[in-house]
This record gives C-alpha cells, structure tokens and sequence, in this order.
C-alpha cells in the first residue's frame, strides 16, 4: 500500500472530491477503488465523493491495488548523478553513448540499471516515463513507485510536463531566430532504424531559438511539443539544419557525438501545483565548438 496524505493550502478553492482527483490525474479506476474501500479520507474521516473539499483540509490517500512492473538487473551507481529526487520521482543525468533502458531480458549496462541498483538501498525500483536517445546526453526523470506512472504520464501527454534540448547545427544562413518546425514524422521504409517527414506520419511539432552562433556554428534551443521517436533530429534535418554528430541524419563528416542534449525539465510535482525547472549544464564539448572563430 501506498499513502499520500495533503494539506490544502490557505488558498484552496473549495471544490468537490471527485474534481480534486481528476486535477491530480488520479486514474478513473484509481479512483474507483479508492471509493468502494473508503480509502480517501477528509481530515481522518472517509467522506462520500460528492463531499466538498476546502482550504487546510488534510487529504489521506491509500492505494492499495498497485501493479508493479519487472525487476531489473542492478549495476554500479557510483557514477549516477542525480539533479533531483522526491518520494515519488528521480531525475538523473545520462551519458552520451548509453542505453537509457535494457532491451533484453537479463541486459545490464544501462542507465536505468544504475538507477535501480541505486533504489535497491531503499527497496525501490525505478519506472519509465520517457527516453533519449543512446547517442543523446541529458535529464531524464523516473517514477520511484508505480502510484505517480499514469500521473506522470498523463502529465506529459498534456503538457504539463514540458521538455528542452539544445543542439549544435552548421551555421545556416537563412535560419530565423526563433520558429517552430511542424511536419508529421513516419517510419523509413529503407531504414528500420530511421524515421521522415512523411504525409501519413504522426503530428509532430519542435519549437527552437537560436541560443548563440559563431562563423561555423548554432546553438539551438529546442522544445518538444510531441514526443515522437528521433523527432528533434528528424525535424532538424528535414529543414537542412542536421545535428552535428548524427550517426543516422548528418553528413558524413566525423564529430566525437552527437551534439544533441537534453538540458532542461520543467517538471509538474504529483499531488500538488508545485512546478520545479530542473537544469544540467551545457557538455564542455558544446562550448568547445562554440569557442572557435
């Protein structure tokens, strides 16, 4: 069982239970089993959901029908960085060049492996809500307990949750300051690894702002607007602006990386209207290039 217990602060609107559940994207079937075991209580007191909620009330929340996902296989956490941490979610730093989960059964080495041999301290494990890229750097947040999974989920589809990049292109001329690159993203038909821009792909949408550039190089600033797999790079390159580095997007030149980085998550906290803006720094490397003249 899992317990969350919230005050309502001074300024609390007063409103009903069921809609205070719905704004904490507590899932319906969540909600009914919360109803029929009386498993929601208002100030100690299990309340009917028609109940009115208001300011300083103290909401007790007990689920008890959790699934839990598979184990994973821990390893070494002795190098995980960690930018953020709660009861209910970890934000952690991915190296280039690494898996952020297994893709076999009994697969070590990836970022979510460190992460879970660092939960095992405390009997958790971690969950997933969202990915990068192997070749991508960069924050990454898990859910430490399968209760906030659909909340977090739920956050991201509706963009609450909101995520940016930068990336180093080629400097392109004509490139305006800040825009927004919209074209639905399909399959490669010649390359299973690859996705286009494609008439009966998927709606995708990135917005970008050009950070800083010198004679050779842009830094952009980008945001994820939908989350469809190599969006930023597929988008990128469909304008003529490829990610430095890009193994599968780029001109074959040879860079040391990808320069792509997930460098900022605005996140939105469950069970409360907090917002938290959660920053890695920029790689050196990404300097480096900025550096010449």
């Amino acid at each position: 069982m899992i317990t969350r217990t919230i005050i309502l602060p001074d300024n609390y609107q007063t409103t009903g239970i069921r809609q205070q559940l719905k704004r904490w994207f507590i899932p319906k079937k969540w909600q009914h089993f919360l109803r029929i075991d009386h498993n929601i209580l208002v100030n100690d007191v299990y309340q009917p959901f028609n109940s009115r909620l208001h300011a300083q009330d103290k909401i007790t929340l007990r689920f008890t029908k959790l699934a839990s996902e598979q184990d994973y296989l821990v390893d070494d956490f002795n190098g995980l960085t960690i930018f953020f941490e709660d009861q209910d979610l970890i934000v952690v730093a991915k190296p280039a060049n690494i898996k952020t989960h297994p893709n076999q059964p009994g697969e070590r080495g990836t970022l979510l492996n460190q992460v879970a041999g660092y939960l095992a301290q405390t009997k958790q494990k971690p969950y997933i809500l969202h990915r990068l890229d192997m070749a991508t750097s960069g924050l990454i947040v898990f859910a430490k307990n399968p209760l906030v999974v659909p909340i977090l989920n739920a956050k991201f589809r509706d963009k609450i949750i909101h995520r940016h990049y930068i990336a180093l292109i080629q400097r392109h001329p004509n490139l305006p300051a800040t825009g927004q690159i919209t074209a639905p993203i399909g399959l490669d038909p010649n390359d299973k690894r690859k996705r286009q821009v494609r008439t009966d792909g998927l709606p995708a949408k990135t917005g970008y702002e050009i950070l800083a550039e010198n004679n050779n190089y842009q830094l952009l600033k980008l945001t994820l607007e939908t989350g469809r797999t190599h969006q930023i790079r597929v988008h990128l390159a469909h304008i003529g602006a490829p990610i430095i580095g890009d193994p599968l997007y780029e001109t074959p030149q040879s860079f040391p990386r990808l320069m792509l980085h997930a460098y900022q998550l605005d996140l939105s906290l469950p069970f409360t209207d907090q917002q938290v803006a959660i920053q890695t720094p920029y790689p050196a490397i990404f300097n480096h290039f900025l550096s010449e003249k």
